[in-house]
């Protein structure tokens, strides 16, 4: 995914989507697109990389797109991991899609009063019914999802496991934007509820797949899939 940024130094986060930066030599906030914690992601005078929005509307104009923190490149824009992995589908980055033929995103399930991030069809027509997490929390180069208490990372697990369990084709994909991620695993010392509906949704069938970032000049790709652990 190709990306306009611009280089900042970071000065405290606040408010949970305000950020403020030093840019060209000035104070300037911008826009945290992340509802999570963030944790061990940042500290003051970390390298920031930032993206201006052509919306000329926008109270903040700039958006916090990457930080570098302890050598690690962190993408922290959680807007955009859904795009990154309809990349990496299309890209075949893992052999489950090496038979998608086609993406239909933001699904609603009524019956679930949901949406889901995608629904695949793969060439013998079969539906695949897909949820994506971003993940940016890693402890020593192990990338941990989620960074706090989610119900609606439990609500999600939970369709997902009903409806394998109606012979429905399901699947998971952690989008690990974290460059020094090697293996991924349930945060059980934050949602121990999360980690035990992770563990039953392998066990009903749901494919659990974890996609590492690289990070290039301007880009962002997910291209490696990283072991997981339960």
């Amino acid at each position: 995914m190709k990306l306009k940024l611009q280089p900042a130094s970071f000065i405290k986060r606040y408010k949970r989507f305000l950020v403020d930066v030093e840019f060209q030599g000035e104070t300037l906030t911008v826009h945290c697109p992340n509802t999570g914690s963030m944790t061990n992601c940042y500290e003051t005078n970390d390298e920031v990389y930032i993206s201006k929005s052509e919306n000329l509307l926008r109270k903040y104009p700039y958006t916090l797109e990457i930080i570098k923190h302890n050598n690690a490149l962190i993408g922290v824009n959680t807007s955009i991991a859904n795009k990154l992995v309809s990349e990496a589908i299309l890209a075949k980055v893992d052999s489950y899609f090496d038979d998608i033929k086609n993406i239909d995103s933001e699904v609603t399930f009524k019956d679930y009063s949901s949406r889901v991030d995608f629904v695949l069809t793969n060439t013998k027509g079969e539906k695949i019914i897909t949820e994506v997490k971003n993940v940016t929390l890693v402890n020593n180069e192990v990338a941990m999802f989620p960074d706090a208490v989610t119900l609606r990372g439990q609500k999600h697990l939970s369709m997902l496991i009903d409806l394998s369990s109606k012979g429905h084709k399901t699947c998971l994909i952690f989008c690990v934007q974290h460059e020094s991620a090697k293996t991924f695993e349930p945060a059980k010392h934050i949602d121990s509820k999360y980690a035990l509906l992770l563990a039953k949704a392998k066990e009903a069938g749901v494919k659990i797949i974890a996609l590492k970032a690289s990070f290039a000049k301007d880009c962002i790709t997910l291209n490696k899939n990283i072991p997981i652990i339960l």
